[in-house]
């Protein structure tokens, strides 16, 4: 019994350490590596190509409205699929690795070209 005892404040003292050794971490992140990547993608544009199982491909366009954390931010985004047309503003989306960098000419222009796709269905409608 007294090595149980041991053996559970031993995994105790280990789970505290873990945790300020988890909020270093945090904190290095925030002071060091969150403003170099609110830099690189804040108030930038950008697209990424999706594509379906049966490889359909199409653009996902996003702004990056503001970084969040070291994974994602808030980004308003939108697309034509094969399917449907998709506008979103989302939290936390995650930063896609391949998404390439585009000027906020070309943003505007699938923009645009997405909002006549937009009016022709209300039209429908």
């Amino acid at each position: 019994m007294a090595n149980l005892e041991k053996l559970e404040a031993e995994l105790l003292e280990n789970r505290k350490k873990g945790f300020e050794i988890r909020n270093k971490i945090d904190e290095l992140k925030t002071n060091e590596v969150l403003p170099k990547i609110k830099e690189k993608y804040e108030g930038r544009f950008w697209k990424y190509e999706n594509m379906t199982s049966s490889e359909e491909k199409w653009w996902l366009y996003s702004f990056c409205i503001e970084v969040e954390n070291e994974r994602g931010g808030l980004f308003n985004s939108f697309e034509i699929t094969p399917y449907e047309s998709k506008c979103n503003i989302k939290t936390n989306q995650y930063f896609h690795l391949c998404q390439i960098e585009i000027t906020r000419e070309d943003y505007m222009k699938a923009l645009e070209l997405f909002n006549i796709e937009v009016k022709a269905l209300a039209n429908v409608l």
